[in-house]
């Protein structure tokens, strides 16, 4: 009886290690998606395209003349019902969990993305760790078909693209599926994303001889930042400012910037900053809100053209007052830019306000965008440059001594 006692756990368990997943899926019957694309249909409301990897392609052992990816697509009015209706054309279930890009056109974005992104949201196969970017003059489903010499997969080569852009440069807000809904859903914060390209012919860059060529017929490109208002795109930033809309929002790793050694001067000096941060001071005054933006930054010399003795201590200092009054400049520039061609607020001083006056936004969240646009605006920077980098002086400089 004892023995029985002991031996009944045993098998119980012995029971529950053979049992197996409900919904388990062998690897050889799915298709893994690496790249989606939403355009206008011609028919119906949505083209949908999917990125779907040809594994033998990207075997590094096995030659091969195929292209890395496979691209197809579908029309419907919602991008649920595309989604379960791929597999009209494929023969493998699609997995969407190792999505690395999404691709939206203009003509969408100009119409609104609450329906997809609201399916997105609740979707278990998406994750929240891919890029979500803007296709400005070609479709959407162009820009997963430009092939390319070293990383093969088009989607996945644009989402280092990106990363690598981010951080070098600070020239990517890095949007994912998270950013969208927060932006969406959050009064004070409208969404942003940025736009790419295709530069070049984008016929010739689908074709896997693109990948052979030193020189590719097409390659995709950071073209500029899109702005949204609610959940539709008004217009957009060009490339070079997004690492101070970055910077305003508290949101820039690093970046260069460039300055005239001093005023009235064609030459220039660089400087790589490190290190940067932003505190904003929200306040009201006669119902006009009043946005105080303070910065700081720590940086070393780049390169520069300037003849100036860099061994002296008072050369430093000016280029640090030179950086700060740049920086102010362009920073406040892009905020008022931004104010009178879209009122909309990009920057998340709305929230902000909210956090730092709740009872006053609480009255005026629902017309924020039009305060927003009417705010006053002060930028302080402070710059600090810690060195010059392995040569202490500049080649002018020594000429200048010489001479």
């Amino acid at each position: 009886m004892i023995r029985r006692l002991v031996l009944l756990p045993v098998l119980i368990l012995s029971l529950l290690c053979q049992t197996g997943c409900w919904d388990r899926r062998e690897v050889n019957e799915m298709s893994v998606v690496t790249g989606m694309a939403i355009d206008a249909g011609e028919i119906k409301k949505y083209k949908l395209t999917v990125e779907v990897i040809n594994s033998p392609e990207l075997n590094q052992k096995k030659g091969g003349t195929a292209a890395p990816a496979i691209v197809y697509w579908r029309e419907g009015d919602t991008i649920a019902e595309l989604a379960q209706k791929m597999n009209t054309g494929m023969t493998r279930e699609l997995i969407f969990s190792h999505m690395r890009l999404l691709v939206i056109s203009l003509d969408v974005a100009r119409e609104g993305l609450f329906d997809f992104f609201d399916y997105m949201e609740r979707s278990r196969e998406v994750r929240n760790d891919f890029e979500i970017v803007l296709a400005r003059k070609s479709s959407a489903a162009d820009v997963l078909q430009i092939t390319y010499p070293v990383q093969k997969v088009p989607s996945m080569k644009l989402n280092t693209q990106m990363q690598t852009l981010k951080e070098e440069w600070g020239g990517d807000p890095d949007i994912r599926l998270e950013d969208m809904v927060i932006s969406l859903m959050s009064p004070g914060r409208e969404p942003i994303m940025s736009i790419v390209r295709i530069r070049g012919s984008s016929e010739q860059g689908k074709s896997t001889g693109n990948m052979e060529k030193v020189s590719p017929d097409a390659f995709v490109f950071v073209d500029g930042l899109g702005v949204f208002r609610e959940d539709k795109y008004v217009g957009s930033l060009p490339v070079e400012d997004i690492p101070y809309v970055l910077l305003a929002d508290n949101k820039l790793k690093q970046t260069v910037i460039s300055a005239a050694c001093k005023e009235g001067v064609k030459e220039k000096f660089t400087v790589d900053l490190k290190e940067t941060g932003a505190k904003i001071k929200m306040s009201v005054k006669n119902d006009i809100p009043q946005i105080e933006l303070s910065v700081e930054v720590e940086g070393q010399l780049d390169g520069t053209e300037c003849p100036d003795d860099l061994s002296k201590k008072n050369i430093y200092q000016s280029y640090e007052s030179r950086i700060e009054t740049v920086l102010a400049q362009r920073l406040k520039s892009v905020i008022e830019r931004v104010q009178s061609k879209y009122g909309s607020d990009i920057f998340g001083f709305g929230e902000e306000m909210n956090r730092q006056h709740h009872s006053y936004f609480k009255k005026v969240k629902g017309r924020w965008n039009v305060l927003f646009s009417k705010a006053a605006v002060s930028v302080k920077v402070n710059a600090k440059l810690r060195r010059a980098g392995l040569v202490t002086n500049t080649f002018k400089a020594v000429q200048k001594k010489e001479g």
